[in-house]
């Protein structure tokens, strides 16, 4: 971990950031991201807001930092929202932020089954097509690609890109805030620690709404969770729970067992933008931690940087201009995994990978055709992976 507020976790929350100002609609919204950023970086989005200075600063920012980090970040964030979104779906009551960052996702409205009855612009989420968003609940407009990777309610195979949204999938994203009103989740200890809120009590206006009581926990070094809370304010959502740590030397078990994690309720972890700056030793505890922690039928998502890119043996364009950038800012990657080796790998580590794409795949799948030709990394690749067990589909196992 590092300890200081890493300048490569600002420029994901600028893209977000920008990604939620996009004149006609982006791939989600994320209205906490431009608090999460400083102030130079707050005036830029803000300038963006103005009619064609926006295209040309996403330009800019590609041509600038080559490789595709921008366009990466855009989608990943999007893809790691609908597998959020279908695990919640499916019965996850926990979601750990790991190496959280400057992520807002806990501090975002994030589609659940208790505000399924909201359509997906209540919830940030716009079509990956494009266009109008549609009710949960309802048939995608002929066009408009489901969101990928999200199950049907009823069980079934995941939906091809493409096809129409299935009845009672709720997809993913943050954005608006539900109404004043909605319950607080019970049994969530404050991050300022105290009583859990008590049934029937509301969360604050503008407050995003976890029903069902799911608990968010962030894991992080204590410096970069002090920016944050500090930056977020008034937009850090009561209830969740900040655990500070450092995982180097710290045990991850602990630190959320004191935090009041319940290992017994079925989790999502998210990982994102955090193992390529780890080594080999950390990635490896980390990974048999988790699944020592978490009951089956629990998700990993986590990113990673195809090995190649670091030992020489695979060439991808724009890869070295990349990781350049990140080792002037003192952040140089450190770790990556052949995609071949993934599933041997979890496998040996208990876990049991279910879906591995690259950036510039899931941006096809995710990207309307008119923002296809953006920079995306065949390298820089997100991975989903289940502890076996429970109601895990084996046949949707790798």
């Amino acid at each position: 971990m590092i300890d200081r507020s890493s300048r490569t976790a600002e420029h994901v929350a600028l893209f977000r950031a920008l990604e939620t100002v996009r004149p006609g609609g982006g791939l989600f919204r994320d209205p906490p991201a431009r608090r999460l950023l400083p102030r130079r970086h707050r005036a830029v989005v803000a300038l963006s807001r103005l009619p064609g200075v926006h295209d040309a600063l996403v330009r800019y920012i590609d041509r600038r930092w080559s490789g595709g980090p921008r366009a990466s970040a855009v989608v990943r964030t999007r893809l790691i929202d609908e597998w959020l979104a279908s695990s919640l779906a499916g019965g996850a009551r926990q979601v750990v932020l790991l190496g959280a960052g400057f992520d807002s996702r806990a501090h975002r409205a994030v589609a659940t089954p208790s505000n399924a009855g909201a359509s997906p612009s209540d919830c940030g989420v716009v079509p990956s097509g494009g266009g109008a968003a549609f009710s949960a609940g309802a048939a995608a407009p002929a066009g408009a690609a489901a969101p990928v990777g999200v199950v049907p309610s009823g069980g079934g195979a995941v939906p091809s890109t493409g096809a129409a949204t299935p009845a009672g999938v709720v997809p993913s994203g943050g954005g608006a805030a539900p109404s004043t009103g909605a319950a607080a989740p019970v049994g969530v200890v404050p991050s300022g620690g105290g009583v859990a809120p008590s049934t029937g009590a509301v969360t604050p206006t503008g407050a995003a709404h976890f029903g069902g009581g799911v608990a968010y926990f962030e894991v992080d070094h204590p410096a970069t969770q002090a920016t944050k809370r500090r930056r977020l304010g008034r937009d850090a959502r009561p209830g969740v729970v900040f655990a500070p740590a450092d995982l180097t030397v710290d045990d991850l078990g602990a630190v959320l067992r004191a935090a009041g994690f319940d290992p017994a309720l079925r989790t999502v972890v998210i990982w994102e933008g955090v193992t390529n700056y780890l080594d080999d030793a950390s990635v490896d505890a980390t990974l048999r931690g988790l699944v020592a922690l978490c009951p089956p039928g629990s998700t990993v998502i986590f990113t990673y940087v195809d090995r190649g890119v670091l030992d020489g043996t695979a060439t991808f364009a724009g890869a070295a201009e990349w990781h350049d950038a990140v080792r002037r800012e003192g952040e140089p990657w450190t770790f990556g995994l052949d995609p071949a080796e993934v599933p041997g790998y979890l496998r040996e580590r208990g876990l049991a990978l279910t879906e591995d794409l690259s950036t510039r795949a899931a941006a096809q799948q995710l990207l309307p055709a008119s923002r296809r030709a953006e920079p995306t990394a065949e390298f820089y690749r997100v991975a989903r992976a289940v502890v076996p067990g429970g109601t895990t589909d084996p046949t949707e196992v790798r």
